[in-house]
């Protein structure tokens, strides 16, 4: 009994200091796991900057690549433009060559117009060696040009 009245009061002398003491070290053990959090949610910010870091550049170096594709595009586009206004120019000569060509070959010199089927009739071999002729080197030139 003795015990429990010293017990009791040394609770009435020091029960104050002892919340007190509680209160503290619960304080500091509260304090240590925020500061854990803390330390915690800084290194998830660090690591998340570091990701946004790592995507805008992949973002500018899509755009890069983007920008580099959208003007080969632009390029592209120009040489077809080019090409296409040549093929025309040639089209036009070629048209041109053969109006000329059909012009001086439809009439004959006394500017009659000429009947090819009347001249292949009458004279089948005449028609024959001109076409034989004018024909020789297309062979020689479809292969030249596979060359080039």
């Amino acid at each position: 009994m003795i015990t429990k009245l010293k017990t009791l009061n040394f609770l009435r002398k020091h029960g104050f200091v002892l919340l007190i003491a509680a209160v503290v070290i619960y304080a500091v053990y509260k304090i240590f796991m925020l500061d854990n959090q803390l330390s915690g949610a800084y290194n998830t910010i660090d690591n998340m900057q570091k990701e946004y870091t790592q995507l805008e550049y992949q973002y500018e170096k899509m755009n890069e690549s983007f920008d580099d594709f959208v003007v080969q595009v632009n390029n592209d586009l120009k040489q077809q433009e080019e090409i296409r206004k040549r093929i025309e120019t040639i089209n036009a000569d070629v048209r041109e060559d053969i109006k000329e060509l059909n012009d001086t070959f439809k009439k004959s010199p006394d500017g009659t117009d000429r009947d090819y089927r009347k001249l292949l009739d009458e004279k089948p071999n005449l028609l024959e060696n001109i076409f034989n002729r004018g024909t020789e080197g297309v062979a020689d030139d479809f292969k030249n040009l596979g060359n080039d």
